[in-house]
C-alpha cells in the first residue's frame, strides 16, 4: 500500500508539472501559431498583390520577391532570392541611390515620395515608381509599372510643344498681315493676297480649336454622334472636290466608286471628318505630289472606305502606334510636316463610335492605304 500511494504521488505530480508546463507554454504555442498564420496570410497577400513587392536585408540579399514583381520585370524570384540585389536586380545601383527609403510607412516628416527610375531588363526600359520603407535589419521596397504614364507625359508634353508651335505661325501670319494691311497703302492685289492669307490661317487656327475640342469631348464622353442612314457617294465626291481644291497640279485625286452603293448606317458629319482628315494627310504626307486616290466599295454587310497616297509611307514599327493619341510621325519636324497628333485619334475613335473599324497598310517610299468600314444597309 505504501509503495502503491508512492507511485500515485508520482504520477499526480508527473501530471501536474505537465500541466503547469502546458499552461506555461500555451501563450508561446499561441503566439507561434498566430505568428504562422499571420506570416501565411502575409504571403498570400503579397502573392495577389498587384504592386510588386521585395525586401532586401542589411547584406544587400534579396530575401523577398513576390509575384507582381515577377510579373512586371519579367524576373522569377528563383532567379532573384538569395542573390545580391546589385547581382540580381538590374539597374538596382539607380534605385538604391534614388529612392529614399523612410523609417515607417506613410511618414509625413521623412522621405516617403515614390520615386520614378528607369530600369533596363534584357533591351526593354521600364520605368518604376518605387517607394522604401525601412523595418528592423531589412528594407522592404514596393513599385509599380510606370512606363505608359512616363510615354503618356513624354507625348503630352511632345502636344504642348506642338501645339505652341502650330498656333505660333498662323498668329503670327495674321498678326503681320494685320499690321501691313492697316500702316501701308498697298496695291489692290496685294490686299487681296493678304486678305486670302488671313483667310487661310484663320481657317487652320479653326481646325486646330476644333481638334483639340474633338479630343476632349471624345476623351469625356460627351461627343454626339448621330445614328442615321446617309448617301455615301455623294458624301465622297464632295470630300474629293475639297481635296482638289487644296492640291497643285502635281498631285492628282481620282475617285473609285463601286457600280452599285448601298446607304450606310452612321454619322454623315462624322464620316465626312474622319475621310477629310484621311485625305489631308495623304496630302501633306505626299510633298512630291503624285496620285491619291480616294474609294468606296462594299463588303459584305459593310461599306469600306479608303484613301492611298503614293507619299513617304509609315514605318513598319511605327504602324500599331499612328492611332495613338498625341503621336506624330514627325514630332521635330523634321521633314516640315506639322500637325496636332490627334488627328488619327480622332479619326479612329469616331469610327468606333459609330460601329466600325480603321486600319493603315503601308510601304515605306512606296504606298500607304487608310481604310475604315462602317455598317451598310444590304444590297438588293
Amino acid at each position: 500500500n505504501d509503495l502503491r500511494w508512492r507511485v500515485v504521488g508520482i504520477g499526480l505530480g508527473f501530471i501536474c508539472a505537465l500541466l503547469l508546463s502546458a499552461y506555461a507554454l500555451a501563450p508561446a504555442f499561441a503566439r507561434t501559431r498566430l505568428s504562422r498564420l499571420q506570416r501565411d496570410q502575409a504571403e498570400r497577400v503579397l502573392a495577389r498583390l498587384g504592386d510588386g513587392v521585395f525586401v532586401v536585408d542589411h547584406d544587400g540579399v534579396v530575401q523577398l520577391w513576390n509575384q507582381a514583381a515577377e510579373a512586371i520585370t519579367g524576373l522569377r524570384a528563383a532567379d532573384v532570392r538569395g542573390r545580391r540585389a546589385e547581382d540580381a536586380i538590374p539597374g538596382w545601383t539607380t534605385i538604391a541611390t534614388f529612392v529614399p527609403v523612410a523609417d515607417r510607412p506613410g511618414e509625413t516628416d521623412g522621405p516617403s515620395s515614390a520615386e520614378t527610375v528607369p530600369v533596363d531588363i534584357e533591351g526593354r526600359e521600364l520605368w518604376l515608381s518605387v517607394v522604401a520603407v525601412a523595418l528592423d535589419d531589412d528594407t522592404v521596397y514596393a513599385f509599380r509599372d510606370a512606363t505608359h504614364d512616363r510615354r503618356l507625359e513624354n507625348l503630352r508634353s511632345q502636344f504642348v510643344a506642338t501645339i505652341s508651335h502650330e498656333l505660333r505661325t498662323p498668329l503670327a501670319s495674321l498678326h503681320g498681315a494685320a499690321l501691313t494691311l492697316r500702316e501701308h497703302d498697298l496695291p489692290a492685289q496685294t490686299q487681296d493676297d493678304l486678305l486670302e492669307m488671313i483667310a487661310e490661317q484663320s481657317n487652320r487656327l479653326a481646325n486646330l480649336v476644333e481638334e483639340i475640342l474633338v479630343a476632349g469631348q471624345l476623351d469625356s464622353g460627351t461627343l454626339r454622334v448621330v445614328a442615321d442612314t446617309f448617301d455615301p457617294e455623294e458624301l465622297v465626291r464632295g470630300v474629293v472636290t475639297v481635296g482638289r481644291s487644296r492640291v497643285g497640279e502635281e498631285t492628282t485625286i481620282e475617285l473609285a466608286l463601286a457600280p452599285v452603293m448601298p446607304k450606310v448606317h452612321g454619322d454623315d458629319e462624322r464620316t465626312r471628318q474622319v475621310l477629310l482628315n484621311l485625305l489631308d494627310n495623304a496630302i501633306k504626307y505626299s510633298p512630291s505630289g503624285g496620285r491619291i486616290e480616294v474609294g468606296l466599295t462594299p463588303v459584305g454587310d459593310r461599306l469600306r472606305f479608303s484613301v492611298t497616297d503614293e507619299g513617304l509611307g509609315i514605318p513598319v514599327g511605327e504602324q500599331e502606334r499612328i492611332f495613338d493619341k498625341f503621336y506624330r510621325l514627325d514630332p521635330d519636324q523634321r521633314r516640315g510636316i506639322g500637325g496636332t497628333g490627334l488627328g488619327l485619334y480622332i479619326c479612329r475613335e469616331l469610327v468606333r463610335s459609330m460601329h466600325g473599324r480603321i486600319w493603315v497598310e503601308s510601304e515605306p517610299g512606296k504606298v500607304t492605304t487608310f481604310t475604315f468600314e462602317l455598317p451598310a444597309e444590304p444590297l438588293p
